[in-house]
């Protein structure tokens, strides 16, 4: 990463958390060059693969799909249904997942340019208009994904009780919240750091870089606290932890029905008495079918959200295990290898909500064909 240079006393640096697309890797420490677990042409592979191609290609499609997804939850009425509020939070924080990420796909074309000349430093621009504001979105994403596991997993465990408690209107403060929330806790990082133009003695320059006021340390071991482990391993927990259970429940659940079936048919002997429930018992079923596929959608979609974010995880428990990974340490090309993966797995886990809600939802499925005009 190339030093920015300054007029006064402050310390300017252009960090750059997307530093992980273009990284100086002659860093020295302790006199010694830092052994590299990944060489440089393979992660310029990588960031190509991911960055460029993954992330444009699937946040091109996914925007367009989250588009879909925000007017067909809209069209089925928000108010009229708690999960519908759900979904449609989900939606738009995926759409500004994906807004993020292709603004990043496109940067991050322009840094692998090596465009010379310019008076604006792509990645330090990129750092503030792309990579911070996207880790705040998914963040969101986390939270309302969370949300929405947590809510079904409570109606299915509790199936009486809790429908009372989650109500269209109690969602519809929830789901805003998380996006407040999630802004709010970036607020001191976002303060300590501006875009600002300073004077390249290099190239006699006046460009537009990122600049650090003196509490930046300080608000980087808070967002190391606070957006790391309480904003990302708490949510993706709660995730896991409630489709566990919704999974164990649903299973016993389809177990218990099927022994009541097997009763019911023992039954059909009785004449009269087995007739005049037969309907009652149909019309239970389709209710009972119809929560299935709910609780179903819910579980693809919180299973591949564990999934995607998988590495995420696993790169919190890295750096702090070992404190070298980071962007400037010195396992600094295995830092930006998982981030750039971790962010296409992000792009592939926004786009395909569409998928499981299309195959899964067939009132989705209906109200998504009427918007397209497929049945015309």
């Amino acid at each position: 990463m190339g030093p920015c240079q300054i007029a006064s006393n402050e310390m300017l640096c252009s960090i750059n958390v997307l530093d992980a697309l273009v990284t100086d890797t002659t860093t020295v420490l302790d006199g010694n060059r830092p052994k590299k677990i990944i060489s440089d042409n393979l992660l310029l592979a990588l960031e190509i693969l991911f960055y460029v191609l993954g992330c444009g290609l699937f946040s091109l499609a996914g925007i367009v799909a989250n588009v879909i997804n925000s007017v067909v939850f809209y069209r089925q009425g928000l108010l009229s249904d708690s999960s519908n509020v759900s979904f449609f939070g989900l939606a738009v924080s995926d759409l500004l997942c994906l807004i993020t990420l292709l603004w990043m796909s496109i940067a991050t074309s322009i840094v692998l340019s090596e465009p010379q000349g310019w008076n604006w430093v792509p990645k330090d621009v990129m750092l503030l208009t792309g990579a911070l504001p996207h880790v705040i979105v998914a963040q969101v994403t986390c939270w309302i994904t969370a949300y929405i596991s947590f809510e079904r997993c409570m109606c299915v465990v509790f199936p009486f009780k809790m429908r009372t408690l989650f109500t269209p209107k109690r969602s519809a403060i929830i789901v805003p919240f998380f996006f407040v929330y999630n802004c709010a806790s970036y607020t001191p990082l976002f303060m300590t750091q501006s875009l600002r133009w300073m004077k390249d003695e290099k190239t006699n320059m006046t460009k537009l870089v990122a600049f650090n006021n003196a509490m930046y340390d300080d608000m980087q071991a808070l967002d190391n606290y606070l957006n790391s482990f309480a904003n990302r391993l708490l949510p993706i927990s709660i995730v896991l932890v409630c489709t566990t259970v919704t999974v164990i429940k649903v299973n016993a659940s389809k177990q218990f029905r099927k022994n009541v079936a097997s009763a019911s048919a023992s039954d059909a002997s009785k004449g009269d008495n087995y007739k005049a429930d037969e309907s009652s018992k149909k019309s239970a079923s389709n209710s009972s079918q119809k929560e299935d596929k709910l609780v179903r959608m819910i579980i693809f979609i919180s299973v591949i959200f564990l999934v995607f974010y998988s590495p995420d995880i696993i790169m919190v428990f890295f750096k702090y295990l070992l404190p070298e990974i980071q962007h400037n340490g010195t396992y600094h090309n295995l830092f930006h290898a998982t981030l750039s993966l971790q962010f296409f797995l992000e792009s592939l886990n926004s786009s395909m909500n569409i998928l499981v809600y299309y195959s899964l939802s067939s009132r989705y499925k209906q109200e998504c064909r009427k918007l397209l005009r497929l049945d015309d």
